[in-house]
């Protein structure tokens, strides 16, 4: 909050602002959605190979989505791939083998507005340009490659039935940490 907004707010009020806050709790209250996300992505991975074998699951993960990057800009490979997503997809959850694609993604594409927006504060021109040069191809990736090359695998009921499940299953845990930040903020200004 700017120094304007703080006299808008009553001096009885003030305590219970955001800005009177801790930083411990400003810090985790804007970095939520990213532990949620980080916090399903965990689960989905535990769902897919099972918690003893979690680094197992995640170098399974990395290697298919390395090819599948390499698959989107060499179609020849894409019948090997099928062959590889058929392989992973024995005996797993589909659900939550498609939420730790989507998350993934997701984070990653984060990590770019990111950067961008900390380049965003620096009067570098060159670091501007490359900036907005990687946020043009992620938007490219993210908007138009990534959807085509998903949907010609998997017919359209498919496509919405992984879409309706990833952003229904991200709501409700969402909303269940959100409640849990909450309840936690509200526990320690209750003890103050």
């Amino acid at each position: 909050m700017t120094e304007e907004e703080l006299k808008d707010i009553p001096a009885e009020e003030l305590p219970f602002s955001f800005s009177g806050k801790p930083r411990t709790l400003k810090v985790l209250f804007r970095f939520a959605p990213i532990l949620v996300l980080l916090f399903v992505l965990l689960i989905s991975l535990f769902t897919l190979k099972g918690p003893g074998n979690l680094f197992q699951a995640i170098s399974e993960m990395y290697n298919y989505m390395a090819f599948a990057i390499k698959v989107m800009f060499d179609a020849h490979l894409k019948s090997e791939f099928v062959t590889m997503t058929n392989n992973m997809l024995v005996d797993k959850n589909i659900v939550s083998f498609a939420l730790v694609i989507m998350i993934t993604v997701y984070l990653v594409i984060n990590l770019f507005s990111t950067l961008y927006a900390y380049d965003e504060k620096k009067d570098n021109k060159l670091s501007k340009l490359v900036s907005f040069i990687v946020i043009i191809f992620a938007a490219y990736l993210t908007f138009w490659k990534i959807p085509v090359f998903v949907i010609s695998f998997f017919s359209l009921r498919q496509n919405i039935t992984y879409l309706v499940s990833f952003f229904l299953g991200l709501y409700l845990i969402g909303v269940l940490i959100f409640m849990l930040v909450m309840f936690l903020i509200k526990l320690t200004t209750t003890k103050s």
